[in-house]
């Protein structure tokens, strides 16, 4: 049986008890060196970082810690194609759009995948797969290959090889910000509120 979303929300909940407070954030800042922070954050509750401790594998440990958290609560959600794409569709359009800025600018693809997180419908591998393309148009390439809905949005902004970034951003926010609208209104309440908020600030910005 599908769990009611009242349940799923005490779950998270649960979960969310164990987050980094405050106060270990401030702390995190304050640190000066990767041992001392690798350390803070096993503390806190996150996996152990391999030896020797790099900026890298700290991200990595990081980056696979918070998607395990987001695939576990993929699979307790009720089968409501509509709540992925509340819970996570803005977190996909960061790393689109990260990827896109990525490749404009050339960075290495290690740079591209800096603070992202992996979502059901972008895992880690699949970051990987678009962190390493070349040009925007191959990003928007793939993305239409994986059937996901800020693919074609991209595309139609993406012809050569030097695209317009900010057509290019603002594509992506219109496909993700009406996505985001259809689904606030069929699910209600809360989400309907959420998405309502998320589309002004979108719109101030």
């Amino acid at each position: 049986m599908s769990p009611t979303l009242g349940a799923v929300t005490v779950r998270a909940h649960g979960v969310a008890t164990h987050f980094l407070r405050r106060a270990t954030l401030q702390q995190a800042l304050e640190t000066s060196d990767l041992e001392s922070l690798a350390r803070l954050l096993q503390d806190a509750g996150l996996p152990p970082v391999g030896r020797p401790i790099t900026h890298g594998g700290l991200e990595l440990s990081t980056r696979r810690w918070a998607a395990a958290h987001l695939a576990r609560l993929a699979r307790w959600l009720p089968e409501r194609p509509d709540l992925g794409d509340v819970l996570f569709g803005e977190e996909d359009r960061r790393s689109v759009r990260a990827m896109v800025r990525g490749a404009a600018a050339g960075a290495p693809p290690e740079a591209r995948l800096s603070g992202l997180i992996p979502t059901p419908r972008l895992p880690e591998r699949l970051l990987r797969e678009l962190a390493a393309q070349p040009t925007v148009p191959r990003i928007a390439a793939l993305l239409v290959t994986w059937a996901h809905p800020l693919g074609t949005p991209l595309l139609e902004t993406a012809a050569s090889d030097e695209p317009d970034l900010y057509a290019a951003e603002r594509a992506l926010a219109s496909a993700a910000l009406a996505t985001l609208a259809g689904a606030g209104r069929r699910l209600g309440g809360g989400f309907q509120r959420w998405a309502r908020a998320t589309i002004d600030l979108e719109n101030v910005l």
